[in-house]
């Protein structure tokens, strides 16, 4: 029994002394990985937003070209300050890359999907369909353009929500943009029985559009007829408005142009109901 005692004891004391012996040999070097990678991460992050804040304060850099460098650089800083801490360790960091060379191939094809979007970003950055504060429609979003990074375009739709759009799916589709310097065209399609009075709807909404401080004059705002059909007319009333104020005047108009015609006793087409206003 004693001597099983002291055989636990020799191997804790053995192994204890040497796991110290371990701890404070690694122990500078683990402190000096944690120094590298915060300051690599500090410095990555630095230079990123300096980047950004100097495209943001001159006119003659593009922020969108500048946020996809910022990206690439981040990045960068952060991958050398990871092989530095890998040397460090005692890894030899070309037989490393030699490996990762090798395995290449089949890395790039579980990144398929992440490296096409990295490659779609340099060239939302080259080509410059649209910008950072665009409004635009895009894939399956439509909002102001609000970052650009590596993988992914955020848009900020009107109602406040934020829509995440891969790169390369931004790409594959058709892109509209909008310049806030051109007016937009609200339009208000409805259809009406066709025993309804053109002259009077087209009086009735011209008057609604032109008691709107937002409508724009030129072009003057109109009303078309754009489909005769069994039983029903369909009327179209097109007004220009600057894009700033499309959304908030699209809502109102909406509802002032269909509260005009139930006041004024239009009849409302649709295919097994006529709504009439106010009998």
């Amino acid at each position: 029994m004693d001597i099983t005692k002291g055989t636990v004891f020799n191997f804790i004391e053995e192994y204890g002394i040497k796991t110290i012996n371990n701890i404070f040999e690694y122990l500078p070097i683990f402190v000096l990985a944690i120094f590298i990678l915060f300051i690599g991460f500090r410095v990555a992050n630095f230079l990123s937003r300096w980047l950004i804040h100097i495209s943001q304060k001159s006119d003659y850099i593009d922020e969108t070209f500048i946020s996809f460098i910022s990206y690439v650089v981040r990045y960068l800083i952060i991958f050398a300050s990871f092989l530095v801490v890998l040397d460090k360790f005692g890894i030899n960091i070309m037989s490393m890359v030699a490996l990762l060379g090798a395995a290449g191939l089949a890395i790039g094809l579980a990144l398929q999907n992440l490296l096409s979007n990295i490659a779609a970003s340099l060239l939302i950055s080259i080509i410059r369909p649209f910008k950072i504060n665009d409004y635009v429609s895009a894939g399956s979003g439509e909002g102001f353009v609000t970052e650009i990074n590596l993988f992914m375009v955020r848009i900020r739709s009107a109602n406040g929500t934020e829509i995440l759009i891969p790169n390369n799916k931004i790409l594959s589709e058709n892109i509209i943009k909008y310049y806030p310097e051109n007016p937009l065209r609200y339009d208000f399609d409805f259809k009406v029985n066709y025993k309804e009075n053109i002259d009077t709807i087209t009086d009735i909404l011209l008057t609604v559009v032109q008691d709107n401080e937002h409508t724009l004059s030129t072009p003057p705002p109109e009303v078309r007829v754009i489909n005769i059909a069994n039983g029903y007319v369909e009327v179209k009333l097109c007004s220009w408005v600057i894009s700033q104020e499309y959304w908030g005047y699209t809502l109102q108009m909406n509802r002032q142009c269909l509260k005009a015609l139930v006041d004024n006793n239009i009849f409302l087409y649709q295919p097994e109901l006529f709504m009439r206003g106010n009998k």
